[in-house]
């Protein structure tokens, strides 16, 4: 199931209507609990949302080191937006999603760019099952397009050599900014994936959000171990 992520502002209903028509099966509303007090109500107003028949709808929570253990099984997916310091969130924090690392506000190195990620991140991120995530909003930025794309590509060579779940979605605060799957596919193929790579990279929300929601039920006891009653 391919689904989107957003950042709305009382336009999910919008948002909603555009995902159906660019061909996304659903859609992660993400709010951020560093912002706003009220996202857990946010998140129970989604119920009274009038969601096509057969289109998904979720939510994502925006945390960092002393929100996600309050948030964790509140939520259906945590992310955090890193553009400094990824090693310690994947080391420690442990998000379920981490996303923005091109954004890195430092200068690229003079034999490779300064991408946000390197190989002892990578491994961890590896070990400990958490996603990189491919912001299409940030390719958006006029002025810095060209280093961020270059920064994509390297990002997206080291995901596939240390076998780092990808995702590619929107991550946008507009929906005029939103991209069908077909043009992600298209444009990350460009980067450097494989065409299995990106199908993988854009059903990689649903499948993340399936394994969270199971982890935060009674069933799951640890990684690969499981009540059966």
């Amino acid at each position: 199931m391919k689904v989107d992520i957003v950042f709305p502002n009382n336009n999910e209903k919008e948002f909603v209507d555009l995902a159906q028509k660019l061909g996304w099966d659903g859609i992660c509303f993400v709010y951020d609990t560093l912002k706003d007090k009220n996202v857990i109500d946010k998140i129970l107003k989604l119920n009274k949302l009038k969601i096509p028949s057969q289109f998904n709808v979720f939510n994502g929570l925006l945390i960092n080191q002393k929100t996600i253990h309050k948030y964790k099984k509140k939520t259906n997916l945590t992310i955090i937006s890193v553009n400094d310091n990824a090693r310690k969130t994947v080391e420690q924090i442990k998000p379920n999603l981490i996303f923005n690392q091109e954004n890195v506000d430092k200068s690229d190195f003079i034999h490779q760019r300064n991408s946000g990620l390197n190989h002892i991140i990578c491994n961890l991120a590896n070990k400990n099952n958490i996603i990189v995530g491919f912001s299409f909003q940030s390719l958006l930025n006029k002025k810095l397009k060209i280093r961020i794309m270059g920064r994509i590509r390297q990002n997206v060579k080291l995901c596939k050599k240390y076998d780092v779940n990808m995702l590619i979605a929107s991550f946008t605060k507009y929906p005029m900014n939103m991209r069908s799957p077909n043009e992600l596919k298209s444009l990350f193929i460009n980067f450097g994936m494989h065409s299995k790579n990106v199908d993988l990279a854009l059903n990689q929300c649903d499948e993340t959000i399936k394994s969270h929601e199971f982890k935060k039920s009674d069933k799951y006891i640890t990684d690969g171990v499981e009540l059966v009653k």
